[in-house]
């Protein structure tokens, strides 16, 4: 499970009941992904002060966990390749005792490739996180899907969570079971999950709950939860090797 975090969410008694979601899911077996999310829209952390803050915090916390992942930034668009790897670095020296298998640093752009990242000496050890979506092409066939993300990642698969993928849920696409190819999302779909299975890669759902999101896997049903599409829960679980 991927939890966004920002100063405002850390930085103040809120963390105290925002911690009961992580805690919740670790119980349960879980893994959690921290990310942090900026507010000023421009790709580079807000404030740096109140970041490093935040961050001493949440190590604080969860540092200690084997099953808590840190990821310094989400999409760091704001930052050429040279800065981010620099900035990364910072972070890393900042919170040295955390192991570096316990770190996704985010490809570069709208974590859209990491490449970059992956070759940077200065990050060995870390985890890589991409973002893919369907509607970065307008490809019809899981060959051409499949094209596309290996470009993004390049030889480093094996350091690679991708920790954002999804695809329209409520639109009554089926995504299991035959031959997706020819249709943009259902090819992606098919072409993405077959990958991660393939090359035994990590796969976060975007999102698993968000209201009037129709890539949204579920909705609100009474007290409980209801899948909005089985086909694309199947076809998750089999991305996850399920």
């Amino acid at each position: 499970m991927r939890l966004p975090i920002n100063p405002q969410s850390v930085n103040s008694d809120w963390w105290g009941r925002y911690k009961g979601a992580a805690d919740s899911a670790l119980s349960h077996g879980m893994k959690v992904i921290f990310g942090y999310w900026e507010a000023n829209k421009d790709g580079k952390v807000d404030d740096m002060n109140a970041w490093n803050t935040m961050w001493d915090k949440v190590i604080s916390d969860y540092g200690s966990n084997g099953n808590v992942y840190f990821e310094p930034m989400n999409e760091p668009f704001g930052y050429s390749l040279n800065d981010w790897v620099s900035l990364c670095s910072s972070w890393l020296s900042r919170h040295s005792s955390t192991p570096r298998g316990r770190v996704l640093i985010s490809g570069t752009g709208y974590n859209d490739n990491v490449t970059g990242v992956g070759a940077a000496s200065a990050l060995n050890g870390t985890l890589l996180s991409l973002h893919f979506y369907g509607y970065w092409a307008s490809d019809t066939t899981r060959s051409a899907w499949t094209t596309n993300l290996s470009n993004r990642l390049g030889s480093y698969s094996s350091r690679t969570i991708i920790d954002e993928a999804g695809a329209p849920m409520t639109t009554g696409l089926n995504y299991y079971g035959g031959n997706q190819d020819g249709n943009t999302f259902t090819a992606y779909f098919a072409a993405t999950t077959d990958l991660t299975r393939s090359r035994q890669m990590g796969v976060v759902y975007w999102p698993g709950l968000r209201s009037d999101d129709s890539y949204s896997i579920t909705r609100q049903s009474g007290s409980g939860l209801a899948v909005n599409n089985s086909s694309g829960v199947a076809q998750l679980r089999w991305g996850w090797g399920l």
